[in-house]
């Protein structure tokens, strides 16, 4: 849950001490190949770490921590390197997954994979620790964020108007 309130502290520290960053990158682990995965899972990891939506409150560096521990920033960059900007509508990720009876149903997450993982790439070393950073730079963020970029430079919706897309523009 969002905010900077104090059930929603002690739900997160609850989360880190739990196993809760370890279970999400597990997750993400091992199913590489679905999108609501990934993105379910930055999202997790982001929501443990990072301030949330409250303006102004920085994340608890010592949960950034156990996510560098764990994995996390290495599976959000395989997860941005294999799905980047995915097109979403109205500003969310329309995802599909299967759930346990086998059924397929579309799934909602706001932003794109490449935006929650940037987002919680930046948590991770908010505090401009060096060595977190170095962390960050030795796994190949920088490569990894701008060859997403490169492949798709807009990083556009399909139903987005681009930079000299002037027929769309009129519309």
């Amino acid at each position: 849950s969002g905010g900077a309130f104090v059930g929603t502290e002690a739900r997160r520290n609850a989360a880190v001490k739990a196993g809760g960053l370890q279970a999400v990158c597990a997750a993400m682990k091992l199913a590489p190949h679905r999108s609501a995965v990934q993105h379910f899972g930055i999202t997790a990891v982001d929501a443990i770490c990072s301030f949330g939506t409250a303006r102004g409150v920085k994340p608890d560096m010592s949960r950034c921590d156990a996510a560098l521990e764990a994995g996390a920033h290495l599976m959000t960059l395989e997860a941005m390197r294999r799905f980047g900007h995915v097109r979403s509508e109205n500003g969310v990720c329309i995802h599909v997954m299967e759930g346990a009876d086998g059924k397929k149903m579309q799934c909602a997450v706001p932003g794109s994979i490449l935006q929650s993982g940037c987002h919680l790439l930046h948590c991770l070393v908010y505090d401009g620790d060096e060595a977190k950073v170095k962390v960050l730079n030795d796994a190949g963020t920088l490569k990894v964020v701008a060859a997403v970029v490169r492949a798709d430079p807009a990083c556009t919706d399909d139903n987005e108007p681009t930079f000299g897309d002037t027929k769309r523009l009129e519309d």
